[in-house]
């Protein structure tokens, strides 16, 4: 028997964050925000890829490095290229 999960809702992506979301625009537009940069991003965040590489970036976390291979202090962060 397989066991499976009726109750959870399918993926989001492929979505225009700005356009599906009217209590921001609202209140986003009562405070004078820019409105076309914020559709833009929006439909930048909400897509597929964008959505992956936040996956990604959560999943390699930064990483930082005091040293180099010499000992000298460098105290560097290397972020995921996500």
């Amino acid at each position: 028997m397989e066991h499976g999960t009726g109750n959870q809702p399918e993926p989001r992506t492929g979505i225009d964050l700005w356009l599906s979301d009217a209590a921001l625009r609202r209140h986003a537009m009562a405070f004078g925000a820019p409105e076309a940069e914020l559709a833009s991003a929006g439909a930048a965040f909400g897509a597929a890829r964008t959505r992956e590489a936040g996956r990604l970036a959560n999943r390699h976390p930064p990483e930082l490095h005091r040293y180099d291979r010499t000992g000298g202090r460098v105290d560097r962060v290397e972020f995921h290229p996500a």
